[in-house]
């Protein structure tokens, strides 16, 4: 693996922007499959080491946290988001998606295996 501090500046540019690219494409892949926000999140934050003010790898990253449930972290990367560019209507739209899924009841689920159980006893197929 390179060593980032030895690329010129316009490979480092290249590298934030494919780290973007990744994360981006992660994420609409599958929306909602933990594995690729997990991905997304690695990529964004990976991103962010490179270039603690990077707009789109701060926006990918509180998507990807609200992909994966963390809304607390979703919150906070939205809002610096907010700083680096108060007029982001997607960041505030994010924050506000992150506070309300914070306040939504939590629903527990059945495993998937148990739901598929329950389906065929209600459909009497067992």
């Amino acid at each position: 693996m390179l060593a980032f501090d030895s690329l010129t500046d316009d490979e480092k540019q290249l590298v934030v922007a494919l780290l973007n690219n990744c994360a981006m494409v992660r994420l609409k892949m599958v929306p909602g499959d933990a594995k690729h926000a997990f991905s997304a999140r690695f990529d964004s934050c990976k991103a962010l080491e490179y270039d603690k003010d990077n707009v789109k790898a701060t926006y990918r990253l509180a998507h990807a946290e609200l992909a994966l449930g963390n809304f607390s972290a979703c919150i906070a990367s939205a809002e610096r988001l907010l700083e680096l560019d108060p007029e982001n209507k997607e960041a505030a739209q994010l924050r506000r998606k992150g506070r309300a899924a914070m306040k939504a009841p939590k629903i527990k689920k059945k495993p998937s295996a148990q739901r598929c159980l329950d389906d065929c006893e209600a459909c009497g197929a067992n």
